[in-house]
Order: structure tokens, then C-alpha cells, then sequence
């Protein structure tokens, strides 16, 4: 019961609630032992088009893709959870920031040479990643999510299919 209630049904990752549970308690192991981590923000871009021209149908498929090759591309140390919507999340351990920024690249690029096979033919899709990087700072799960995601919009305003670093909260605080 608990598997099925800390599961997302379309890609089997694990759920947002799961998510936060798991990546909170990792992200405390991880500082308590001197480790560096990383959030991720996933989003699938141009999906709100996939699904108007293709249906939802076909978007169900390119979200259970990403999924797939999402959990492919991480390691059984990290942790990935469908955040919502065409939006992933996933927590990845024993990083420096720039090894965290190289993992996004391949992720996206990954994604990018993706054809999906579905109803309506090969389809293409492409992501945009944000990254925080969690080093000793004592955050919480939902102040490193926050700045992912900030990173993630800047991703989207230059151009889609990009990652962008977030700025960690204390500078964005003092600028």
C-alpha cells in the first residue's frame, strides 16, 4: 500500500509527497556526512503544444519517456520523482556544482535526441533543466526546489531546451 501511495501512476517515479520525504531525509544524511547534492527541475517543453496537436494521449506517452529515460540516466544513488504536470524533479548526490551542471547537460541532451515513439509517429521533444546546488547550506528540500525552479524559468525565457544554475537564496538576499 505504501508503494502504490508513493507512486506516480504514469511514470512510476516516485510521487511529489514521496519526493519531498525521500529527498529531505537524503539531502539531511548527505550535509550530516559532509556530502554536496543537487536539485533538478525538469520540464518538458512546448508540452501544452504536444498536447493540443497530438493529445493527451500522446503527451501521456512523452511524459512516461521522459520518465524512462530519466531513470535511466541517473544513478540507483539518486532519487527522481514526477513533480507534476510534464515537470520532474530529481535530487542527485556526491556532486561538485560543476559535475551537477555537466548531469543536467547530459539529461538534456538525452532529451534531445529522443524520438519517442507514439499514436501519432516519432516525436521529438526537448527539456529545460533548473539546478540548485546544495553544498553544506542547511536548507530545506522546499528552499532548494524553490531556487531550481527559479533556475529553470531562466532556462525557459533564453531559448527552452537549456539549463541554467540557480544563484543560491543568500545572493539573491544581498543583490
Amino acid at each position: 500500500l505504501r508503494n502504490i501511495a508513493d507512486t506516480d501512476d504514469l511514470t512510476e517515479l516516485n510521487n511529489r509527497r514521496a519526493f519531498l520525504e525521500v529527498a529531505q531525509q537524503t539531502m539531511d544524511t548527505l550535509r550530516s556526512s559532509g556530502r554536496a547534492f543537487a536539485i533538478l527541475m525538469i520540464d518538458i517543453d512546448d508540452f501544452k503544444r504536444i498536447n493540443d496537436t497530438y493529445g493527451h494521449g500522446v503527451g501521456d506517452t512523452v511524459i512516461r519517456g521522459i520518465a524512462l529515460m530519466l531513470r535511466s540516466a541517473l544513478r540507483p544513488s539518486d532519487v527522481a520523482g514526477r513533480f507534476g504536470g510534464e515537470e520532474f524533479v530529481a535530487l542527485i548526490a556526491d556532486v561538485s556544482e560543476n559535475e551537477a551542471v555537466a548531469a543536467a547537460e547530459r539529461i538534456r541532451d538525452r532529451a534531445a535526441q529522443m524520438r519517442l515513439m507514439t499514436s501519432a509517429g516519432h516525436i521529438g521533444v526537448t527539456v529545460s533543466i533548473g539546478v540548485a546546488f546544495g553544498g553544506s547550506r542547511a536548507l530545506r528540500i522546499d528552499d532548494m526546489i524553490e531556487e531550481a525552479d527559479g533556475a529553470l524559468y531562466i532556462a525557459k525565457r533564453s531559448g527552452r531546451n537549456r539549463v541554467a544554475l540557480a544563484a543560491p537564496v543568500e545572493a539573491r538576499l544581498r543583490a
